[in-house]
């Protein structure tokens, strides 16, 4: 039996504490050493703990007002074991959903003895018109741009049969004479170098050239120096992934008595996060949210402690679309001599040109100082193909524990900079592409592109 007291201190230092309810515990030991639970002693310590419980819980509504009380006691419920068993029971039916999803379904021509179905490698192959064939009827029957909303999947799809989409083509065309051959150049771009192999950077060095550019173009836009650097990924989920593992290995070095790594982040942080902790051991600690819903900085204050080796927010997070408070959250990381990455793979590509058209943005970029590292989503407001993202670092000191060189291979030296090993080079070069086209329109006339566009998402 616990107490909301004890199961919050609980939940916060399982390894210190494990101590019985003191409600209890008391009772139990005033009814053994009376040997009557209908004493006197026994009646009048229920009530005055009663008394105590209600003075806590009024003084806990006063301190931190109704809406946080009425979450302390949600919390409470949900750790009640029947509460805590039943909420299980529903996740586990959620995430055995997700997994059947994730599997997918196949043309059932056979069926192991589970029912799954199972497609053998064909005895004679489709023809090419049959192939298409059967591609434009599944993709006939999924949700398009025009046809539904695709919040966070497809950002280009369709933009030119829209209002918005054809004034923002028309301020490209006008700006940069190439607007309305945007999906071409693409097009173009990904066809020209289907083939190529980012793994091998000697053998491909127009790819080793473009990655470098968009590196550099990033920084530029994040307003970085010229210590700034990074690498293109596959997206944002691998440019996190990639910050994380680079901070891990950067905290084994510098700071060797953490055995147990724990990244500080808000509640709202992207699921990557997550995903990356669970990958290279370390442990999200997640910082409550304020009225605002932007993380509750004199919370998040409160949580560092020796275990912490990143600080991470987000530009903007992806629940609400609120900026967490860079400038503040990094006098935390400053204080205790942490690095601070800041997640903009959403607002990377739009903060900028948003401030640039005379919008106020909040500091989140390279020019808040303890900024250390930066993700941004090629692919989402830079207009690009899937998949292709940018990981910036402060400086090389950095970024040298991301990578991973392994030299006792029979089969010579191997070296990569990120997750993959082979890299298609088409979305390097589709990105570098749309980033030269991009910088003579935004650089000379962004107010012609965005002007027209930005109201009204923001309106929509």
């Amino acid at each position: 039996e616990w107490c909301f007291y004890c199961e919050q201190l609980v939940r916060r230092h399982r390894k210190f504490c494990m101590s019985p309810c003191p409600y209890t515990a008391v009772v139990k030991a005033t009814k053994f050493l009376t040997g009557d639970a209908n004493s006197p002693s026994v009646s009048k310590l229920e009530h005055a703990l009663t008394l105590a419980v209600g003075a806590a819980a009024i003084h806990h509504v006063y301190t931190y007002g109704v809406k946080s009380s009425v979450g302390s006691v949600v919390r409470f419920v949900r750790g009640l074991p029947l509460v805590r068993s039943l909420v299980d029971s529903i996740l586990k039916g959620e995430v055995d959903g997700a997994v059947s999803m994730l599997v997918g379904d196949a043309e059932q021509d056979n069926t192991t003895s589970d029912g799954r179905p199972v497609v053998p490698f064909p005895d004679k192959g489709m023809s090419a018109d049959d192939i298409i064939g059967k591609m434009s009827s599944w993709s006939g029957k999924e949700t398009s741009g025009p046809n539904g909303r695709l919040f966070a999947y497809v950002y280009t799809e369709g933009m030119e049969q829209s209002e918005v989409g054809l004034r923002a083509q028309l301020g490209q065309l006008q700006a940069s004479g190439l607007g309305e051959h945007h999906d071409a150049l693409i097009r173009r771009a990904l066809s020209d170098y289907i083939h190529h192999n980012g793994l091998n950077p000697t053998a491909f060095p127009s790819l080793r050239k473009m990655e470098t550019d968009i590196v550099s173009m990033s920084a530029d836009m994040c307003n970085g120096d010229n210590n700034v650097v990074g690498s293109v990924t596959s997206g944002g989920t691998e440019s996190i992934l990639m910050a994380v593992k680079t901070y891990r290995d950067m905290a084994r070095k510098l700071r060797p008595w953490v055995t147990e790594p724990e990244i500080l982040a808000p509640i709202t942080i992207h699921p990557a996060f997550e995903k990356a902790a669970h990958y290279f051991n370390l442990k999200v600690v997640h910082a409550p949210l304020s009225q605002d819903l932007g993380v509750d900085v004199a919370a998040m204050a409160k949580m560092v402690n020796r275990n912490t080796v990143l600080i991470a927010a987000s530009a903007p997070q992806y629940p609400h679309g609120v900026m967490d408070p860079i400038e503040r959250i990094a006098q935390i990381a400053r204080k205790h001599g942490l690095p601070m990455h800041v997640d903009a793979c959403f607002g990377g590509y739009m903060l900028p040109w948003v401030e640039a058209v005379g919008y106020s943005v909040p500091l989140w970029d390279f020019r808040v100082p303890e900024v250390t590292s930066i993700s941004c989503d090629l692919h989402k407001y830079g207009y690009v193909p899937k998949g292709a993202s940018v990981v910036l670092y402060k400086s090389e000191q950095i970024r040298k524990y991301q990578f991973f060189v392994y030299s006792d291979w029979p089969g010579g030296l191997f070296a990569s900079p990120s997750m993959a090993g082979s890299r298609p080079g088409g979305p390097i070069a589709a990105a570098w592409a749309v980033l030269k086209l991009t910088v003579s329109m935004t650089r000379t006339a962004p107010r012609l592109f965005f002007v027209s566009l930005i109201p009204q998402r923001l309106a929509g």
